[in-house]
């Protein structure tokens, strides 16, 4: 009897967590929501983009253009664009909550992480992909796994918000390619040394003159985040040179994820960032290169929660995981807002 007591008990106390989770979080949701269709901060990079969108007859993904129907019916004809604009943010900012919420050892931090950064580049500017990668990025467990059939389901409703969500293929196949889970911290690191040789290939320079004009002229004094010229990135760019020693720190505090549980995916996603940026930067696709990079961001957000989880000595950590925020928030708001 005691025992069924305990569980009823332990189930009432999840319940009602999930359901405190469902209001105070959807109340947080909809306040940045509301920031987002105001323009609160500032019209934003992709503003005008999406105005010709909705006044015009630019071409968009079929989930955009129903909800344009849906709103024009609503409003007799007449669409209100902030209306839509905040859905779109408010729906892609509570999935990003639910990843949060089901992999991240600290849900407040991941969220204290993701608002000043990537809420900014997503909710705020990049709407039909904050949906798309939102829903993207419940796959984790379909991709752990392999289940394919519902995480193609799962990412062909993202296309429909976005095309690019398409890459989610790729990766699923990525994540589940090697047997052996050193091998993804391998291929972490060689895409870092291999972006230095093709660097110095392409540019016809010593490899010291690569590493000189990459440390010493703009490591640091690294040049934003954005997708505008891949000519002022550094490889030693400090925020994906963070991205990468994170991870890296996240494989060995965890072991090197012996038992393959979705620790270990979260960190194939999360490295994917830095692979991404590195393997694209010699080739020119500026906004390429930039954009998947981010798109896999999100998940640092749940490797630095799970790691300070493993320290006794918590408050040692403040100091760079403030660093880490204080130089994501300078970076996304410039990518964002310049």
């Amino acid at each position: 009897m005691k025992f069924l007591a305990s569980r009823i008990k332990t189930n009432f106390i999840k319940k009602r967590l999930f359901l405190d989770y469902l209001v105070y979080f959807g109340i947080i949701s909809l306040l940045f929501a509301y920031f987002s269709s105001s323009r609160f901060f500032g019209t934003g990079a992709d503003y005008n983009g999406y105005l010709a969108i909705f006044y015009g007859d630019e071409p968009t993904e079929p989930a955009f253009r129903l909800l344009k129907v849906i709103n024009n019916f609503v409003n007799s004809g007449t669409v209100t664009f902030a209306f839509v604009y905040f859905v779109c943010a408010f729906a892609g900012l509570y999935l990003k909550g639910m990843l949060f919420k089901r992999y991240s050892a600290s849900f407040i931090l991941s969220i204290l992480l993701y608002l000043p950064t990537i809420y900014f580049l997503h909710e705020y500017t990049q709407i039909r992909a904050a949906i798309g990668l939102g829903i993207c990025f419940l796959s984790v467990d379909e991709i752990r796994n392999r289940n394919f059939k519902k995480f193609a389901a799962r990412i062909l409703i993202a296309m429909c918000f976005h095309y690019s969500s398409v890459i989610m293929f790729l990766v699923y196949f990525y994540c589940n390619f090697f047997k052996k889970q050193k091998r993804y911290l391998q291929i972490l690191w060689l895409s870092f040394f291999l972006c230095i040789f093709l660097n110095k290939v392409f540019g016809g320079r010593t490899l010291i003159e690569v590493l000189g004009g990459n440390i010493f002229a703009k490591m640091f004094f690294a040049r934003k985040l954005g997708p505008s010229s891949m000519n002022g990135f550094s490889i030693f760019n400090i925020g994906y040179l963070i991205i990468l020693l994170i991870n890296t720190v996240y494989y060995f505090v965890y072991h090197g994820f012996p038992e393959k549980k979705v620790e270990f995916t979260i960190f194939q996603l999360s490295s994917l960032s830095s692979v991404m940026f590195y393997l694209l930067y010699n080739f020119g696709f500026s906004v390429v290169a930039f954009r998947f990079s981010e798109f896999f961001i999100p998940f640092l957000f749940i490797v630095i929660p799970n790691i300070v989880k493993k320290f006794k000595e918590k408050f040692l950590l403040m100091p760079f995981v403030l660093f880490v925020v204080a130089y994501f928030v300078k970076t996304y708001l410039k990518a964002v807002f310049a």
